[in-house]
This record gives structure tokens, sequence and C-alpha cells, in this order.
């Protein structure tokens, strides 16, 4: 059953520590609610490994989006829930303008073709 965006202040949000930009840390641990309600936070991690094995432990919870909860939804300790009313998460490829690899472009094209969409 998924959660409210509101309901994240009930939860303690596990955030991104180090070197990361602030709006990559506000998306992936926000400090209110759409609605303006405080998300009690919790311990700053540097990679997304230690974020799970926190959430694990039962010392908070994580955001994170469809695809990486998917790929991680394996474990037993850990339940992934869906939650309503926030942005929706857009994940793209990145190479280089002029010399892309064949790797690239092959995954670009399968991408495409996959959603629908032009590599």
């Amino acid at each position: 059953m998924p959660l409210s965006a509101e309901e994240l202040a009930d939860c303690r949000l596990i955030g991104i520590g180090g070197g990361a930009a602030e709006y990559w840390r506000r998306a992936q641990a926000p400090g209110l609610t759409p609605g303006g309600l405080p998300v009690p936070a919790g311990s700053g991690v540097n990679t997304l490994q230690e974020g799970l094995s926190l959430v694990a432990a039962d010392r908070g919870a994580m955001l994170l989006c469809r695809s990486t909860a998917d790929y991680h939804g394996r474990r037993d300790s850990l339940t992934f829930v869906p939650v309503q009313g926030l942005p929706d998460s857009e994940l793209g490829l990145v190479r280089h303008r002029l010399r892309p690899s064949a790797q690239a472009e092959a995954f670009a094209r399968a991408v495409g073709e996959a959603t629908g969409t032009a590599a």
C-alpha cells in the first residue's frame, strides 16, 4: 500500500553525506513534506549500500527511484513502498557528445526501443 508524501513526516529519512550537491540531498531526504510538515533527518551516508544497511538495521528510511528499489528489492529485511505526491523521478543517459562508445549507442537504442522514445 503506497504512502502519501505527507506521511514522510513520520519517517526518519537517511540522507546523502559527503560532497553531494544540495539539490540532490533535498531530493533524497527533503526537510519538509509538500504540505510543509517537517521530515526528521536520519544519518547521512556516502554509499547506497551504507544507506540500505541502516534501513535494514531500522535506523531510518530512504527514498529511491523505482528502478533502484526494484533492483535492491531482493533483500528479505527491506520493504519497498511507493510514495505518492512527490515529483516524478527521471533518469537519463549521459554520454560524450562527439565520441559516444558503441556500448553507449547500443544502450541508448535499447532504452529508446523499450520506452518508445528517441535515443
